[in-house]
């Protein structure tokens, strides 16, 4: 029987750093290739109005750089957003990292879009050596690392993401450099390890608000462990409320900002719009004997947009109003609430064609071949398959890394739940999980023929 990993083993060694290289190498020139034929057919400016989240985030950039407000006229958006068409607001809505990751890129670079993305295609790479060596971590092998790595370099999610004005692409980069980080300061009791995730935590959690629930569960876990009677394991709890105060006191101070700058107390109010337009929405869909969601987001956002039309709404009326309509809805119908929570989970874990990002119009008859396909069959049985991957390795005795993977894609699972078919971008981070899984699976299956052949 397989044994668990050894903490006190090396984790690099020539070998398994010629994996993670050659990954990197190999997802990169995967990328650019992609981005070479999204140039092809887009230019910059085009690029930038392609979606509503990167025409807001460039347009983020711009304000927060004193240049004024200036997003582009027509293009559409979800049904509530023209209430946050400001730059205030969006600044209330979500997060400023990513528009300063593209200030500094910018900055050093230009005003053109494309170094932005090669930038991403770069990031994208280094994510998918993260996952390897995460694989490595987990399972203490070089050919799992490699599985990882290679599985992640062929994800079309993760190529489609890296060419779009997006923070899933530089989310990930940080998240799992901060994974790693973790994993190593858990097994060596390491300070350090454990303070530089924490800041790399924080600054996950400036770039998408999915981050915010990760410290304070983190604090509750270091609690238990430090009431227990192990010296080791109150050691490691004292690391791990080292490691989630840095970033709860930076979602605390972005907080304080907006409570002086706008009026709300919040970290993010995409949380709030979420809750109204996308779970309460579908909850009264179903109060409704099933109509149809947009419509009812179309009347929401008409009744906001008249308000606001009116006169101007103030960010904490604006706060107020879509808070108190959601969980007025929510809490008249706690049972269709829980079963519009849970349909949104189990459609954002089988969702990976939802890509969100645009794809090369060169490929465009060959992705409508394949959505289908994509949707309908690899979908639902990526879960699937990950869960029987996890079982096989979990009874081969990996029970450690077995759990942390499913508690990492469980998490971004569960806080998908209150979104409505955002697919792939909610549920991007637990690819993690997926594709480490299935490595294991595919090298035990490798090992199994080599051993038959012989």
């Amino acid at each position: 029987m397989a044994r668990e990993v050894n903490p006190n083993r090396r984790d690099s060694t020539p070998g398994t750093r010629a994996v993670f290289v050659g990954v990197f190498g190999l997802a990169l020139v995967i990328r650019l290739l992609w981005l070479g034929m999204a140039a092809g057919a887009h230019d910059s400016d085009s690029v930038k109005r392609l979606f509503p989240d990167s025409a807001r985030y460039e347009a983020m950039a711009q304000y927060i750089l004193g240049r004024g407000w200036h997003f582009p006229d027509g293009l559409g958006m979800l049904p509530s957003d023209p209430a946050y068409r400001s730059g205030e607001g969006a600044l209330l809505y979500h997060p400023p990292g990513y528009p300063w990751f593209l200030i500094a890129v910018h900055s050093l670079l230009g005003q053109s879009v494309w170094p932005v993305l090669a930038m991403q295609a770069v990031l994208s790479a280094v994510s998918c050596a993260l996952i390897a060596r995460i694989g490595h971590q987990a399972f203490g092998s070089t050919s799992v690392a490699l599985w990882a790595g290679v599985i992640a370099s062929v994800s079309p999610t993760s190529i489609s993401l890296a060419s779009m004005i997006g923070t899933e692409t530089l989310f990930a980069a940080v998240f799992l450099a901060s994974m790693t980080l973790a994993i190593d300061a858990w097994r060596r009791g390491s300070w350090r390890r454990a303070l530089a995730a924490g800041v790399l935590t924080a600054a996950g959690a400036l770039i998408k608000p999915v981050l915010y629930f990760c410290p304070i569960l983190t604090m509750i876990a270091a609690g238990v462990l430090m009431m227990r009677r192990d010296p080791g394991l109150r050691r490691r709890g004292r690391w791990l409320a080292g490691l989630a105060t840095i970033p709860i006191g930076v979602i605390a101070g972005w907080t304080l900002t907006n409570a002086v700058q706008r009026g709300v107390a919040t970290p993010a109010e995409m949380a709030v719009h979420n809750m109204r337009f996308m779970w309460a929405a579908r909850v009264q869909s179903y109060v409704e004997n099933g109509r149809d969601i947009e419509a009812i987001q179309r009347e929401w956002a008409a009744e906001l947009s008249e308000c606001v039309s009116r006169r101007p709404m103030p960010l904490e009326r604006l706060h107020g109003e879509n808070r108190q309509a959601g969980l007025a809805v929510v809490r008249r119908h706690p049972w269709y609430a829980a079963r519009a929570f849970a349909a949104a989970v189990i459609e954002n874990c089988i969702a990976p064609s939802d890509l969100h990002a645009f794809q090369s119009p060169q490929l465009a008859g060959l992705w409508r071949v394949t959505d289908p396909i994509l949707r309908r069959v690899i979908g639902p049985l990526v879960p699937l398959l990950m869960l029987i991957c996890a079982i096989a390795a979990y009874r081969g005795g990996h029970r450690r890394a077995v759990v942390g993977l499913l508690l990492v894609y469980a998490y971004f699972a569960i806080t998908s739940g209150q979104s409505y078919w955002a697919g792939s971008r909610y549920l991007y981070l637990a690819q993690v999980s997926w594709c480490v899984l299935m490595a294991w699976a595919a090298d035990r299956a490798a090992r199994q023929l080599s051993l038959r052949r012989d």
